[in-house]
């Protein structure tokens, strides 16, 4: 990985997806603020997909929800909810849908990334796989991706990976493919 140049935009909206596992991995304001882009979610994502992740489970293995409160890191200037009604992105939107783009999220964030020409940072391998065939000039980038840039570039330790990855399985409720060009690095950590 050449981390000198790494992210190739100066911003970059981060879809759902990403905010649970980055939220989930309680480490995300730490990650945010040693990266050396600038992030943005829509206000649409913020408000109807990426609203909690999951609590430790209880004795009895239930997990309850726990809402997602990105205040501390919009006024630290980490993050920015950027409202997603200006007409061109509206219309990007309505292309994106045509071209096989099927959650609204991902159309609403890959929209506002086309029109900004920012990065977009999404866990979907479909939404990826499409979106980097019809927008070849935007970089996607996992939220494993964003992980590793913070723990190469500042010495991130095992034991911290450890909890990072164990944390967005079972807070992000998400694990990584086996197909995933991370799925061995984050296995070594128990992830």
């Amino acid at each position: 990985m050449n981390i000198a140049n790494y992210y190739r935009h100066g911003q970059y909206v981060l879809d759902a997806s990403s905010v649970i596992n980055l939220y989930g991995s309680r480490y995300m304001s730490e990650i945010l603020r040693f990266s050396p882009v600038q992030f943005a979610v829509t206000r649409y994502v913020m408000e109807s997909e990426a609203r909690s992740v999951l609590a430790e489970p209880d004795n009895n293995g239930c997990q309850q929800c726990i809402p997602i409160q990105l205040e501390d890191m919009i006024s630290e200037g980490l993050v920015e909810i950027i409202d997603n009604d200006s007409p061109a992105v509206a219309n990007n939107v309505i292309v994106l849908g045509s071209s096989g783009i099927r959650g609204m999220g991902e159309k609403i964030s890959a929209a506002l990334a086309m029109e900004n020409n920012w990065g977009l940072v999404l866990d979907d391998k479909r939404a990826t796989v499409k979106l980097e065939s019809l927008l070849p000039h935007i970089q996607m980038l996992t939220t494993f991706d964003v992980l590793e840039f913070w723990a190469l570039r500042h010495g991130v330790c095992n034991s911290i990976l450890r909890k990072v990855f164990c944390n967005i399985r079972i807070r992000g409720n998400y694990r990584i493919a086996k197909d995933h060009p991370h799925f061995n690095w984050v296995k070594r950590y128990g992830g």
